[in-house]
């Protein structure tokens, strides 16, 4: 600061921690899942994707469309449950990845937008 001059002002990020948010649609019947977590780890991945197969246990083929993200996989099933329940979950699946270049216009994205926007948005600053 000087006399005459304008004061200038840092703004200075100070990060609180993280946290993850997973996050399922089902378009046609307007079911919204939203799993958080405190981190994106494959255990974390497991425990969702559980989450969503045992609401629905009468289906018995869900199709699951997902990103090419490296804990999106039948491994995190199986390094979570025993052999036996991770195949049981997995084959219940048929999965879609999205194109690796076109992931940005999926619906999940889109919801993901919106969970930021309207979510977030309204939720308390933390100290």
């Amino acid at each position: 600061m000087a006399p005459c001059k304008i004061a200038k002002r840092d703004n200075e990020y100070e990060r609180h921690g993280t946290a993850n948010v997973f996050r399922a649609v089902e378009q046609k019947a307007g079911r919204h899942f939203t799993l958080p977590t405190p981190s994106r780890s494959a255990p974390e991945f497991a425990q969702a994707l559980r989450r969503i197969v045992d609401h629905y246990p009468f289906v018995r083929t869900i199709h699951l469309v997902m990103d090419n993200l490296n804990i999106h996989c039948r491994k995190s099933l199986t390094d979570y449950f025993r052999e036996q329940e991770d195949g049981h979950l997995w084959d219940r699946l048929t999965v879609h990845h999205t194109p690796t270049h076109g992931s940005r216009l999926n619906q999940a994205e889109i919801e993901i937008s919106l969970f930021r926007t309207t979510m977030l948005r309204t939720a308390p600053n933390i100290e």
